[in-house]
């Protein structure tokens, strides 16, 4: 571990990749995440689909591994509001969803 003229240190990840670790420099985090146990129960079944349990984990336990969660701000999870959902997916998208999750 190497210490910079700012006074962080550099860390090596599982992989080999250099980490900046909290120093004696004040460090802002720039980079939040969203994260809760709650995750583990979005199954997805019998759809081919990006947003998995085990795919979360994997994700999450290697950010802490290399010490990145401690650089980032954990952003408080909350219900997902109609208009956040439609910064990236349709109307029609949101009416579906909502037409199985009120059932």
């Amino acid at each position: 571990m190497a210490i910079e003229k700012d006074g962080t240190s550099n860390k090596m990840d599982v992989d080999g990749e250099l980490f900046p670790q909290i120093g004696t420099a004040d460090i802002k985090p720039a980079v939040g995440y969203v994260y809760d146990v709650i995750m583990m129960g979005h199954h997805n079944r019998g759809m081919d689909h990006d947003e998995d349990p085990q795919r979360i984990s994997v994700i999450y336990d290697r950010l802490k591994r290399s010490g990145c969660l401690q650089l980032m701000k954990k952003i408080p999870c909350r219900p997902a509001l109609r208009e956040d959902i439609l910064t990236v997916h349709t109307a029609d998208h949101w009416d579906n969803v909502m037409s199985y999750s009120c059932r």
